[in-house]
């Protein structure tokens, strides 16, 4: 088994990543270095098969879509994925398609790494910047995006993006690091309108 420790002989697994054509920057060579969040060694250990992300649409279904029945077989993309959430999603809903993309090449190694052990076959990677996922050309029920938004040089522009992808009834769960909700706010008050927008121009 991997010692969760060793950041980069960790997860070198066998799953290709579709790289950015883009240059990444410091952010990158930051999370290069830093592996975060830390390296879950085992989706199916008993201490962690209980764990969800804070926007695990499953826990939150009733107050993402209060008007619909649960259903799993969502497309869902996590923006800035980091070591572990992008697996962690597919391990928990084998039924969603799951797309993760973040800057570092470290922590995507460990999704990766992931992905084979628990053979994750909904689970697809991607080394690419947020403000360039429509170069996915997918569109998505449900996406989260937690912690990173705050690292981008233009947050709104980068919630934007994720916006373009986002199928009209799907919903985007934000959390962003800063003075209480403020960061996080002020972006999707300067979001809405553009949002509004282009839901409005998808109906004709």
């Amino acid at each position: 088994m991997p010692e969760p420790g060793r950041r980069f002989r960790l997860s070198q697994g066998r799953t290709p990543l579709v790289k950015s054509a883009t240059e990444l920057g410091a952010v990158a060579s930051q999370y290069e270095k830093w592996v975060y969040p830390f390296p879950i060694a085992d989706l199916d250990a008993p201490d962690v098969r209980t764990l969800r992300d804070g926007g695990d649409f499953e826990r939150n279904w009733h107050t993402f879509w209060p008007d619909r029945p649960f259903r799993e077989d969502l497309d869902v993309l996590v923006a800035g994925c980091g070591s572990n959430a992008a697996a962690r999603y597919a391990f928990n809903h084998r039924k969603a398609r799951v797309t993760g993309i973040d800057l570092s090449s470290a922590s995507l190694a460990h999704e990766a790494y992931l992905k084979d052990k628990h053979r994750l076959d909904n689970l697809t990677l991607h080394q690419a910047r947020i403000e360039e996922v429509s170069g996915l050309a997918r569109e998505f029920d449900f996406i989260d995006v937690s912690g990173v938004l705050h690292h981008l040089p233009d947050p709104v522009g980068g919630l934007k993006a994720l916006g373009g992808v986002l199928r009209p009834e799907g919903t985007i769960a934000v959390r962003s690091m800063g003075s209480g909700a403020a960061p996080a706010s002020t972006c999707c008050r300067r979001c809405r309108a553009s949002w509004a927008s282009a839901k409005a121009s998808r109906m004709y």
